[in-house]
This record gives structure tokens, C-alpha cells and sequence, in this order.
């Protein structure tokens, strides 16, 4: 995939550290903050920094999370969360 490519790069040309809360996203600009909710309960949310991109076809469909940033959702066991994602600066 790509990380062959970048060596770890991302879009805004920082290195990717899955000990901090950064997201990927078509849907919100490089760098900007977003809140990130889960919909089920319990209800928990984030505040992660918008920092790379997914592909395209996930446009309006999905946000990538670190790790760090996803483990404060939801279990790693469980994959996927569904979220509400709102942009806050």
C-alpha cells in the first residue's frame, strides 16, 4: 500500500505516531480538529487532529482513527465503531 511509498508520511507531511490522536478523512481539511462520538452506548468521544487521508471511496463513509485514538472509543477486538464526527476548529 501506500506506507511502502511514504515511509510513514503523512498528507500534511508529518510522520504518522499511532500514540496520538490524529484521524484520516476525505470529509474535513488537513490539520483541522474534529469530535469524534461513538452512537451506541456507553457514548464516548475524542478530539482527534484531522492529519492524513483515506481513499476516496471512503469519502462521506469513514474516518481512520490512531490507535490511541480508537482504543479510547472501543475495544481493538471490535474493528469498527460507529461514530458522529463533527468539526470543532
Amino acid at each position: 500500500g501506500q506506507w511502502k511509498i511514504t515511509k510513514g508520511r503523512m498528507a500534511n507531511n508529518e510522520y504518522f505516531d499511532e500514540n496520538s490522536f490524529t484521524a484520516a478523512s476525505w470529509d474535513f481539511p488537513l490539520n483541522s480538529w474534529v469530535k469524534i462520538t461513538t452512537i451506541k452506548a456507553p457514548k464516548k468521544n475524542i478530539i482527534a487532529q484531522n492529519t492524513d487521508r483515506t481513499a476516496r471511496r471512503f469519502k462521506g463513509k469513514r474516518i481512520d482513527l490512531s490507535k490511541k485514538a480508537f482504543g479510547s472509543l472501543a475495544p481493538f477486538s471490535q474493528g469498527l465503531c460507529e461514530v458522529s464526527v463533527k468539526r470543532i476548529k
